[in-house]
């Protein structure tokens, strides 16, 4: 085995320019591959980071003439909040912009705005400090963030917990550090999560409560409660809303329940196939080019001008050129 090894590396010293060209080909093929076998695991292998994600429900709204789900406006989350007896805990949060200053120049990232329970309904720890509690859902300017942010924004400062972070201007105390979340839930560049969820930036109170939707809604099903019975006490929930509340705007919208793990890759699985065949055809293209190139090089050193073979090669066409000729001949001759 070790003398074809070393015939195959003095082959490749023999043609070093083809045995670059063939690197690079596999290089990229290879790397194209691991990248898109990254994103494939992110999005659909890995799996959801959270405790027992079978039992998560995402509750979204739903009117018939659209053809997608909302979110639930706050006093739809409020309603059935108060009045579900089928979850452990029912949490929302709100995704908006936000400007990080004084760490270097400013720059916006997306930030989430949770309700103090969001974290322990997902059943997902911090691994530095700790998560929301209840009495800061609504006056505390505190956060979250992720190891990312932490190492990477941060400095991986060790006394992260209780340093500042100015979030358009206001001062929030990091009381905790998770880790970074798959893109399939969060979205890109997604780090930081704050309190005050039912505050919208330009809406005031008053026009948030009409009924506006925003908030992703997340339940975590008691021990023995089923899909279908959730499904049901939801609808029941649904139809007293709409009774109590006639004049909101979502009020004639219905309820949409989903198992957090089908729902999270739900629109992306069209987009799996075509990354699966990506995959395999990038590595055939570079398979391809590499044998096409190992072909042509080799054409060159056994059929080149002065090779032996081309001399053969070379008679034999003469040959037949000269019995091509005496045929006519003999032809003649026999009339």
């Amino acid at each position: 085995m070790m003398t074809d090894v070393r015939f195959a590396f003095r082959q490749l010293l023999k043609s070093p320019g083809f045995t670059l060209l063939a690197v690079l080909t596999l290089a990229l093929g290879i790397g194209l591959n691991t990248a898109i076998f990254s994103l494939i695991n992110d999005l659909f292998l890995r799996g959801l980071p959270f405790q027992q994600p079978a039992r998560l429900l995402h509750i979204f709204s739903h009117f018939k003439e659209q053809t997608v789900d909302f979110p639930l406006s706050a006093p739809r989350f409020m309603h059935f909040r108060d009045g579900q007896t089928i979850f452990d805990g029912f949490a929302g949060e709100n995704g908006i912009a936000a400007t990080v200053t004084g760490l270097g120049d400013p720059f916006q990232v997306p930030i989430f705005k949770t309700t103090s329970n969001w974290f322990d309904v997902l059943g997902l720890r911090a691994i530095r400090g700790r998560t929301f509690l209840p009495e800061e859902e609504e006056g505390a300017d505190v956060a979250v963030v992720t190891d990312r942010f932490w190492k990477g924004r941060l400095g991986g400062d060790p006394n992260v917990i209780g340093r500042a972070l100015t979030l358009d201007g206001v001062s929030h105390t990091i009381v905790g550090v998770i880790p970074k979340l798959p893109v399939s839930w969060t979205g890109p560049n997604a780090d930081i999560w704050t309190t005050k969820p039912f505050i919208i930036p330009g809406f005031s109170h008053e026009r948030m409560m009409r009924g506006t939707a925003f908030l992703r809604a997340v339940g975590r099903l008691k021990p023995g409660v089923t899909f279908e019975q959730a499904r049901a006490a939801l609808q029941l929930l649904e139809n007293s809303y709409r009774a109590q509340y006639p004049e909101k705007i979502d009020a004639r919208s219905g309820t949409v329940v989903k198992p957090l793990p089908e729902d999270v890759t739900e629109n992306l699985r069209p987009g799996f196939v075509t990354l699966l065949a990506a995959v395999t055809f990038v590595l055939l293209i570079a398979c391809s080019n590499v044998r096409s190139e190992f072909s042509a090089d080799r054409s060159r050193h056994c059929y080149g001008p002065f090779s032996f073979r081309a001399r053969i090669c070379d008679c034999a066409l003469a040959a037949d050129r000269s019995v091509d000729g005496l045929v006519p001949r003999a032809a003649k001759l026999a009339r």
